[in-house]
């Protein structure tokens, strides 16, 4: 660990992380609360020109704004390799896939910042693009067109001096099957588990048992897609898409799930199968693995049947799925 704790001393303004607040949304507003920037703690905790902060931070974050060292590891992202492959951990979950994480490019809800005064874990999450209290879509730029970042003034002011407050202006509804998704989200990261709240979230509850990390490569899987007259293509996904790319493929991805649940128009969804199969070959756990082979079984194309000849009777027919 770069930083010494004789470099410094505990800081006046303590606080404990909350439960569902994000570990470097903690260390920026507890920064802000004692007078610090994020640059200070960057240059401390990581390098000067760092726009996050690292994993291995935590015990440090704790002894300056007395937090429990255990919850903000938590809530910070881990990046390692694990069987050959680069893993993250973020809220006692595994994801396989880390762009499924926000760590430079935060997005952010500016009426929750403002009433609740800390970040969400949850934004951290790329399709987690609309906040399920106010029904709009989050953003990552400021009404002066900078991207977002964990570099700044406050949790509530751009690097630019504005208010966050002020780019809601900008700011989209958010659409009905995207806060379904979103609502799935909240409901696989967190502990306590809820009713979801309408009968649309409902059409999801068949996921309850599945892991946020293959939910989330589901819902990538199915939603990005350029639909013409002549049909749908594979749409690809930049990296870090913005909050608003997110929820029209978070969008359409609950539309064709709600398609696959009631068996309307399946056969246009083979399209995605070569993702869906590699979903199921790294799943992890049983309740992943069986929920996966139900969804191929119900999109994946029969091959014609097969004519063979017994010689010691009739022709017999066998039919095999692809």
């Amino acid at each position: 660990m770069n930083f010494a704790h004789n470099d410094t001393l505990p800081y006046p303004f303590v606080d404990e992380i909350f439960p569902d607040e994000d570990g470097v949304g903690y260390a920026l507003r507890m920064a802000d609360a004692n007078a610090l920037s994020f640059h200070q703690l960057a240059t401390h905790l990581a390098s000067p020109g760092h726009c996050y902060l690292p994993y291995t931070s935590a015990p440090a974050l704790a002894f300056m704004f007395g937090g429990t060292p255990e919850l903000i590891a938590r809530a910070l992202v881990r990046r390692h390799f694990d069987d050959g492959i680069t893993v993250a951990d973020f809220a006692e979950h595994r994801f396989l896939r880390p762009k499924h994480l926000r760590q430079l490019r935060p997005q952010l809800c500016p009426f929750c910042l403002l009433e609740h005064g800390h970040a969400r874990a949850s934004w951290s999450i790329t399709l987690m693009c609309c906040c399920t209290e106010h029904e709009v879509c989050l953003i990552d730029q400021c009404a002066c067109g900078r991207s977002i970042s964990w570099r700044r003034r406050s949790l509530l002011v751009c690097e630019c001096g504005r208010m966050f407050l002020g780019s809601t202006n900008s700011t989209h509804p958010a659409t009905k099957g995207a806060l379904a998704i979103c609502r799935q989200i909240e409901y696989l990261l967190g502990k306590a588990h809820f009713r979801l709240q309408s009968q649309l979230d409902s059409d999801l509850a068949v996921f309850d048992d599945m892991s946020v990390d293959t939910f989330l490569r589901l819902v990538w899987a199915l939603g990005p897609s350029r639909c013409e007259r002549g049909g749908c293509t594979q749409h690809i996904l930049h990296a870090i898409p913005t909050p608003f790319e997110a929820m029209l493929t978070a969008d359409q991805a609950h539309n064709r799930i709600r398609d696959l649940l009631s068996g309307r128009d399946v056969a246009s969804l083979q399209l995605w199968l070569p993702q869906l199969i590699s979903i199921e070959e790294e799943a992890v756990t049983l309740p992943d693995r069986r929920l996966m082979s139900s969804i191929l079984a119900r999109i994946r194309p029969r091959l014609p049947v097969a004519r063979r000849i017994n010689r010691n009777g009739p022709i017999q027919s066998s039919l095999f799925e692809g």
